[in-house]
């Protein structure tokens, strides 16, 4: 049987109308324009994280970090220090943010589970 015709139900309103009703096959998987925001997603952990491992996290080791946070030495800036501990905090919190949105994105519904939404009315 195909789920785009039209089916008429055998008992009829009193007002002679009878309704039709539509099958809407199921929803299997993700598709269509989900694609890109799986892409998206994926692709802003990876260059997140790579940005983090080669740029950001090695500041903070002991020669460099003390380097800039040094009051007596050249490379000292108070503003620097704050602009590296910022950005280290919220790429962090967006690494954090994209693993979560693609586990929720990938996670089944369990709410819905007793509503058959396959049935439509026309």
């Amino acid at each position: 049987m195909d789920p785009n015709q039209a089916q008429e139900n055998n008992n009829a309103s009193p007002q002679g109308y009878t309704p039709k009703y539509i099958i809407k096959p199921g929803v299997e998987g993700l598709g269509g324009w989900l694609v890109f925001v799986q892409i998206s997603l994926y692709f802003s952990l990876i260059s997140i994280m790579y940005v983090l491992v080669t740029i950001l996290f090695p500041v903070f080791e002991p020669e460099t970090w003390n380097l800039i946070t040094d009051k007596r030495s050249p490379g000292y800036n108070q503003a620097l220090i704050q602009l590296i501990i910022f950005e280290t905090v919220v790429n962090v919190i967006f690494v954090i943010t994209a693993v979560i949105a693609l586990f929720l994105l990938y996670r089944k519904k369990k709410g819905v589970s007793q509503i058959d939404d396959r049935l439509c009315i026309i």
